[in-house]
């Protein structure tokens, strides 16, 4: 029992802990910043946003989509991003449904950014 008992304990501390999500800076977005990611501006063509189920998800519009997803060595990631190539144009996206920002607010932002990065 007290197995189980930390179990739940540092399932649910897991869930509801604060992670580093997203990181914007003048080199381009860290969409994993753990891994140290970068989708750098030069690469960015823009945003869009879409709306799935009641959730407010932003495409990050990329000029080589193709590139990105063969540099991925995970191999369900990489199927992942062909599934959102195929269907959103893109193989990147953000839901800030796991965020502590509105999705208007950062979609603003993400496109102030673009512009001064530019």
């Amino acid at each position: 029992m007290l197995f189980f008992g930390i179990g739940i304990f540092v399932s649910v501390n897991q869930l509801i802990r604060n992670r580093l999500m997203l990181i914007i800076d003048k080199r381009g977005l860290y969409l994993n910043p753990n891994k140290n990611e970068i989708l750098e501006w030069k690469n960015i063509e823009g945003f869009k946003e879409i709306s799935m189920y009641g959730t407010k998800i932003i495409i990050i519009k990329v000029n080589n989509g193709n590139e990105m997803i063969e540099k991925e060595t995970s191999e369900l990631r990489k199927k992942l991003m062909q599934f959102n190539l195929n269907n959103y144009g893109s193989p990147y996206n953000i839901s800030t449904s796991t965020m502590n920002i509105k999705s208007n607010k950062l979609f603003d932002l993400l496109n102030q950014k673009l512009n001064e990065n530019k």
